[in-house]
């Protein structure tokens, strides 16, 4: 059974019927060819309709209409997505930053053990969130990094942060809308103090 919807107009297919000569009913400017998927389809079909088309039409298991998506509903859901990965990545390298500047290569090797000052020096990535967690827990550390905020609740920040970036990496369970803006601000703390 063919689903009841006959197409969609949308501003492109208002913009083809106008190219085309003078519109006088909804019916030139109906785009027939709105793809259609299941409810349950994999949202990968979604994307990949939306590659060609404005929206795509979400059919029941009865074949009717239960929804539509659209390219900005897409966008939306990504902007919620990456919204902590790019907090937690701009507070680990700011603080990695931080460190590397204010801390000798071969001080931080000697302190995590294991690291070449060579390595550190070449690849600044090598530092985890949970090595600059104990590279500030240290109080001689703190005190060359210089940082106007409490050694304590820096640390706890970090751990909290380095907690965020585990459960979403490992895709353990989602941060709460609490835990964004906890990271959001975490984010903005680390961006006046580093």
């Amino acid at each position: 059974m063919r689903p009841l919807v006959k197409g969609t107009i949308t501003y492109q297919s208002i913009a083809e019927a106008l190219i085309r000569g003078p519109v006088n009913t909804v019916n030139e400017c109906l785009d027939k060819t709105t793809p259609h998927v299941l409810m349950d389809d994999n949202i990968d079909n979604v994307i990949n309709n939306l590659a060609n088309s404005d929206v795509v039409l979400v059919n029941g298991q009865d074949k009717r209409l239960s929804g539509i998506v659209t390219a900005w509903d897409l966008t939306i859901e990504f902007a919620e997505l990456v919204g902590p990965f790019k907090w937690i990545g701009e507070i680990e390298s700011r603080v990695r930053e931080c460190v590397r500047a204010k801390l000798e290569a071969s001080a931080i090797a000697l302190f995590l053990g294991g690291a070449t000052e060579a390595t550190l020096k070449n690849d600044p990535e090598m530092l985890t969130l949970g090595d600059l967690v104990r590279i500030v827990q240290n109080p001689d550390n703190w005190e060359k990094l210089g940082l106007p905020a409490d050694r304590q609740e820096f640390s706890d920040v970090l751990n909290d942060v380095r907690e965020y970036r585990n459960r979403l990496m490992h895709f353990r369970d989602p941060l709460n809308e609490k835990e964004k803006k906890q990271l959001q601000n975490y984010c903005e703390m680390v961006q006046k103090l580093c």
